[in-house]
């Protein structure tokens, strides 16, 4: 299944606020579709959180389209939803959500803010408490639970320690033998790496969003992107 990646925030507001960027993204994942002769089109999505409503309801307004034209194809659509702090379902209602195979959560660590403090970025990793009430919503639409796919990251986050600033995503297997400068309860982890921080999702916590996704009956996990890992995470998971 190919993928269209859409993972820039900054491209959000621009694509779904203009009627002409729409029809071009539009006809680019048709043009995906059929050059691949694929059995469906995953489209990968990264929301701001300060999307304004009209983004959000044109961006939904665009999956029904998009979703139409494959059917007719008869291709199946998978959605791989990415979100920064809460997640924004309000706008996910039973006719989009009747339009999706699965939903795909990614679950990532994301600094939101400029803090200088280790435990800042420690204590704005995701957590079960916000998947809990992401899939009792997505639920509430229509998607059933083996609908539901927990997307796990096999990379740290790389951000500089005085100025605050996120940095560049890095391969986990690159840290994690690493001692770590501080981890939370949940396990997951902050290290000093080249003078800079990194935070990242140790084994320990990612054995919670597994146990979390079997004990919701979810679709499953999946390990993203799967050449970041060298068996660090995959180990965990067999």
């Amino acid at each position: 299944i190919p993928v269209l990646a859409l993972t820039d925030e900054k491209d959000f507001a621009p694509l779904f606020g203009s009627d002409a960027h729409m029809a071009r993204a539009h006809k680019s994942a048709l043009w995906l579709y059929d050059s691949a002769q694929a059995d469906g089109l995953q489209l990968d999505v990264s929301i701001p959180h300060d999307a304004s409503e009209a983004q959000l309801y044109a961006f939904r307004q665009w999956l029904i389209a998009l979703k139409a034209q494959l059917s007719k194809r008869d291709a199946r659509a998978t959605l791989n939803l990415a979100w920064r702090g809460e997640y924004p379902t309000q706008w996910l209602d039973k006719e989009l959500a009747g339009t999706l195979d699965f939903v795909v959560l990614r679950v990532f660590d994301t600094p939101t803010t400029a803090q200088k403090t280790v435990g800042a970025v420690v204590r704005q990793f995701a957590d079960i408490k916000t998947l809990q009430t992401t899939v009792s919503a997505l639920i509430a639409q229509g998607i059933s639970s083996p609908e539901i796919v927990l997307a796990l990251p096999t990379f740290a986050w790389q951000w500089s320690h005085k100025r605050g600033e996120l940095g560049k995503a890095i391969p986990l297997h690159q840290v994690a033998n690493l001692k770590p400068a501080r981890c939370n309860s949940q396990g997951q982890c902050v290290v000093k790496r080249a003078g800079q921080m990194v935070s990242y999702e140790s084994a320990s916590s990612i054995r919670r969003y597994v146990n979390f996704a079997r004990e919701q009956h979810l679709g499953g996990v999946l390990l993203w992107p799967l050449g970041y890992d060298k068996d660090v995470l995959l180990k965990t998971l067999k």
